[in-house]
């Protein structure tokens, strides 16, 4: 038999690649540029928080204006819908309507995939192999970890973050609202 018939088998393949794996994991070159690579990181979560802060400063206000003006024409708006007689009045109304309602959906989506990104980040952290590498390394993942701990969001008034959930909150206290107006005027 030659030696180029000799077939490995997958096992000892797959111990090889990981023997090769290893070896790279654990050389000072390879461990040099996974924590530039870290600090690369870290650095630009910290400036992506930041960012988040001031458009979090800047929102506050205007989302919380918005949820509460939302709220008032979340129920005017279908009562007088339901009350009008003219055709012309009630479409002008449902589409103002389906502005409003489409205005806040997109509030609320853009403040939920915030949310879900913060959370995938910190699970994506999480499942890394981080317990393979050096304790410098294992030290800014801990800080990593600790700090994704909190998920970054867009807050209404420093209330409550916009999300989805916030956005069903607000249509159906708003239906609530607009039931109770129905039925005092009926």
């Amino acid at each position: 038999m030659l030696m180029h018939d000799v077939r490995w088998s997958e096992e000892t393949e797959e111990r090889v690649n990981i023997d090769r794996i290893m070896t790279i994991i654990h050389s000072e070159d390879f461990k040099a540029r996974i924590l530039d690579l870290l600090g690369k990181y870290i650095k630009h979560h910290q400036e992506f928080l930041q960012f988040c802060k001031v458009m979090d400063s800047y929102f506050i206000p205007l989302l919380f204006m918005k949820v509460c003006l939302s709220m008032f024409y979340h129920v005017f708006v279908p009562y007088c819908l339901l009350r009008s007689t003219e055709l012309g009045l009630s479409l002008i109304l449902v589409q103002y309507e389906t502005c409003a309602f489409t205005e806040m959906l997109v509030f609320a989506l853009v403040g939920q995939t915030l949310i879900n990104k913060s959370e995938e980040l910190r699970q994506n952290i999480f499942e890394s192999p981080w317990y393979m590498c050096d304790v410098n390394y294992q030290k800014y993942i801990l800080m990593l970890l600790m700090r994704t701990g909190r998920s970054t969001s867009v807050r209404v008034g420093k209330l409550a973050p916009m999300s989805l959930p916030m956005f069903l909150w607000i249509l159906k206290t708003a239906f609530s609202y607009l039931t109770v107006l129905r039925q005092v005027t009926d």
